[in-house]
This record gives structure tokens, C-alpha cells and sequence, in this order.
């Protein structure tokens, strides 16, 4: 108990036979396991946490449906339940019990769930509680795509173009963090460039991530698809800047997707980063410059596993 304390945690309540509350956490390690721990091996701490945090963002989180949930993902299923929680906390329902025998209690209890039954759910003030997804869900409807969760439509198959202006303005009103991240994934799509490449670089800027791999990571992965040259240098400074951290990784990617002759140069240039040198090498492999042979050659000796080896694929593929 005093390691527990230590750490700010609290210990399981369960008691010897009963498992239960360890079954949610066993079977989110045994996918782990199935899914990236037994698919590759990593030499550093480093090359398994982005193995790890890219198989929840991109898979756990927003593709794997689940039974138990309805056959929802945990990103649709969390969006509804807290929609609902929302819902119940603004709503007061007075209760106004006059004959407390056993016959007026029962009374009481079938009006209470028949108003629980019709009443009607009331939006929360967006100055009390800032933009949420229902809001902008609502604003999506108006333009034509009415769906349950931004989730819905990000994977809905449809090229939602005129819905791309109002998830903008949804971001630009949002506050809260989990909100804005739905918002930023469901303009990670090829269709919302060039209009959101410029709001995502702002919000690249200006959002609160000391980690480097929450809501900024997901906008620089958003960046990556939407990457227009238009906005190269813009792209190029975010890059450049250290202070951003790990952040950058899928920006630099982007650069993969470049048609300026000075991509490649920025490129070998953050070959000497070692926060973003594996993904410059990915992206040095799309665009096959020859001047990057050197800087190549040297990353074959990088202590990470799979930095080398896309070393090996970039020398491979200038031939």
C-alpha cells in the first residue's frame, strides 16, 4: 500500500478467485500482444512506444469495434455515453412527493420514470461548456451528412467536402482537448486540403501538448495528409522547431508528399535530429534524392532498428 500511495494509485479491491476487475486490462494487453508486441522487435524504448501509440490512435481507438459495445469503437461508444452524461447532469428533474405511503411511492416512482421517458434533452450553453461534438454534429446535418459521431463520418466512405468549412469553425469555437482531437481526425482526410491546411498549422502552434504525443501529434499527423506546398515554408518552420518534440514526426513525413526541389535538402537537414531522423528517412525513400546517399549510408549504423532498415530501403530505391 505504501508503493500505491506513493505513486497516486489505488490498489484493486477484488478479492482472491474474482478476476473480474483485471479482465478489461487482460484483454487489452493479450490484443497488444497479438497486434504489436509479437509483429516486430525494437531495439530502443523509443521505437516501441511509437509502435504502441500508433496501433491505439490509428486502431484500437477509432477501428476495432467491439461486442461488448454494441459493435461500436471505444471513440463512438465514449462519444455517446458522454453526450448522455452531459445530458443527465443539465437536466433537473423536480420531484415533489406528497403521500409517503407504500401505494403514493409507487405512484411516485411510475411518474417519475414516465417524465424520465419524455423529456427532452437540453443543449448545454456553449459559454458554459464551449463547442462539443454534438454541436458541431448538429452543424454537419445542416450542410447534408447527419451522423451519429464525427467517427461515422471520418469513416463513412463519403468525401464530406462541404462539411470541411464547418468542422473548421467547430475547431476554431472548441475548447475542450477531446473534442478538438475529433474534430482534427475528421479533417485528416485528402479532400479538406488546401482550406484546412492553414488552421491546422495555427492550432499545431498554439495547442497545450507537453507530451508532443497528444492532441499536437494528431494534428501534425492531420498535416501529413492535408500537406500543401502552398504552405511549405509555414511547414518547413514547424519542422525545424525543436520545441515541438516528437510532435513533428508525421509532419516530416509530409514532406514525403512535397514537389519543391528544397524538400530534400530540409530533409537531409533532419537526418542530424534524432527526435525526427527515422521519419525523414521514410520520407527521403519517397522522393529518391540522390544527395541524400551520404546521410543514407550513415543512418545504416543508427541504433534503431528500424531506422536502419529504412535506410536500407531508401539506398535501395536511389538504385
Amino acid at each position: 500500500m505504501a508503493a500505491l500511495n506513493r505513486h497516486s494509485l489505488v490498489g484493486s479491491m477484488g478479492r482472491v478467485g474474482a478476476a473480474g476487475d483485471n479482465a478489461a486490462m487482460e484483454s487489452f494487453f493479450a490484443l497488444l500482444q497479438k497486434n504489436v508486441l509479437n509483429r516486430g522487435r525494437w531495439v530502443t524504448r523509443d521505437e516501441l512506444r511509437i509502435a504502441i501509440v500508433t496501433w491505439i490512435e490509428r486502431s484500437y481507438h477509432h477501428r476495432r469495434r467491439q461486442r461488448r459495445l454494441g459493435r461500436m469503437t471505444p471513440v463512438e461508444f465514449e462519444t455517446i455515453y458522454a453526450a448522455a452524461s452531459a445530458a443527465r447532469k443539465h437536466h433537473t428533474i423536480s420531484v415533489n412527493r406528497t403521500d409517503s405511503s407504500p401505494a403514493g411511492a409507487a405512484c411516485e416512482v411510475r411518474r417519475r420514470d414516465s417524465r424520465r421517458r419524455s423529456r427532452v434533452v437540453t443543449p448545454m450553453p456553449e459559454d458554459e461548456a464551449g463547442v462539443r461534438e454534438f454541436d458541431v454534429l448538429r452543424e454537419v446535418a445542416e450542410v447534408g451528412y447527419s451522423f451519429d459521431s464525427l467517427a461515422d463520418l471520418r469513416t463513412s466512405g463519403l468525401r464530406y467536402r462541404e462539411a470541411v468549412p464547418v468542422l473548421l469553425s467547430g475547431l476554431q469555437r472548441a475548447t475542450g482537448q477531446k473534442v478538438k482531437g475529433e474534430i482534427v481526425r475528421a479533417l485528416s482526410v485528402p479532400w479538406a486540403k488546401p482550406i484546412a491546411t492553414g488552421p491546422l498549422i495555427e492550432q499545431f502552434r498554439k495547442v497545450h501538448d507537453d507530451t508532443g504525443m497528444g492532441l499536437r501529434w494528431t494534428v501534425g499527423n492531420a498535416l501529413e495528409v492535408v500537406w500543401d506546398d502552398a504552405r511549405f515554408d509555414d511547414l518547413v518552420a514547424l519542422v525545424r522547431d525543436e520545441s515541438f518534440g516528437k510532435a513533428r514526426e508525421m509532419v516530416v513525413l509530409g514532406l514525403g508528399r512535397s514537389k519543391k526541389p528544397e524538400a530534400g535538402q530540409v530533409l537531409v537537414e533532419l537526418l542530424g535530429d534524432p527526435i525526427v531522423s527515422g521519419h525523414a528517412v521514410k520520407a527521403l525513400r519517397k522522393l529518391k534524392v540522390p544527395a541524400a546517399r551520404p546521410g543514407l549510408e550513415q543512418m545504416l549504423s543508427d541504433e534503431r532498428a528500424w531506422v536502419r532498415k529504412e535506410a536500407e530501403r531508401a539506398l535501395a530505391a536511389l538504385g
